[in-house]
C-alpha cells in the first residue's frame, strides 16, 4: 500500500470547516452543498446535493477574482475545486467570511494554462449541522478541525542575552567575604 509523500494541508481543511460551498437553485433559492471531496472539481452545479437553506443565514458581503487552472470537461473549462478556491481568500475576509459560491469570470479560453473566475463571499452565521459536516480531502474524511499550532518555543537571542519575547531574569550578586582561607595545595 502506497502512502501519501506529503500530508494532509491541515491549514486548508481546517479552513473548509468554518467556510462552506453554497450553490443556487434554478428558482435562485441558495442552498449548502453536501460535503464533496477537496480536490474534486465543481464542473456543474446541477450534480451537487443540498444540504439546506443558506437564505436566511448568509449574506453576500464580497467577490475576489481568482486563477485556476484550465481543464476541459465535456469540451468546457470545467471550475475549480474548493482546494483551489480557499487559500485565494485574503486574509483581511477570512474572519468575515462562512461561505462561497465561485463561478466563471469573463475569459474561458484557458489560452494561457489558466482561467479567471470569480468568487462571491458570505458572512453571517453557519448552522450547526453544516458546521459540524465532515470534510473530505483526497478521499479522506475529516471529523474534528486540527487542533491549532502551539506557538513556537521563543528563540535564544546571544547578543541581548535573553529570549526575544521575554524580560531578562537577574540573579542575585554573589556574595564575597572579605578574608578567604589560602588556596590549598594538593601533593
Amino acid at each position: 500500500m502506497k502512502k501519501n509523500a506529503v500530508g494532509p494541508d491541515k491549514e486548508l481543511i481546517n479552513r473548509a470547516f468554518n467556510i462552506k460551498l453554497v450553490v443556487n437553485d434554478r428558482e435562485g433559492q441558495m442552498f449548502f452543498v453536501e460535503p464533496i471531496d477537496l480536490y474534486e472539481k465543481i464542473y456543474s452545479m446541477d450534480g451537487l446535493t443540498g444540504a439546506g437553506r443558506a437564505d436566511g443565514h448568509v449574506k453576500k458581503i464580497g467577490e475576489i477574482e481568482i486563477l485556476m487552472p484550465a481543464t476541459l470537461w465535456g469540451g468546457e473549462v470545467g471550475g475549480p475545486t474548493i482546494a483551489q478556491v480557499l487559500p485565494q481568500i485574503p486574509p483581511e475576509w477570512l474572519d468575515k467570511t462562512v461561505a462561497f459560491h465561485p463561478y466563471m469570470a469573463d475569459d474561458h479560453s484557458g489560452s494561457n494554462g489558466y482561467v479567471r473566475g470569480a468568487v462571491d463571499l458570505y458572512g453571517g452565521t453557519l448552522p450547526e449541522d453544516i458546521r459540524a459536516q465532515p470534510v473530505i480531502a483526497w478521499h479522506k474524511t475529516y471529523k474534528e478541525p486540527f487542533p491549532e499550532p502551539k506557538p513556537p518555543a521563543p528563540q535564544f537571542n546571544s547578543v541581548a542575552a535573553t529570549t526575544l519575547d521575554e524580560d531578562v531574569q537577574v540573579m542575585k550578586p554573589i556574595e564575597l567575604k572579605k578574608n578567604p582561607p589560602p588556596p590549598q595545595i594538593l601533593k
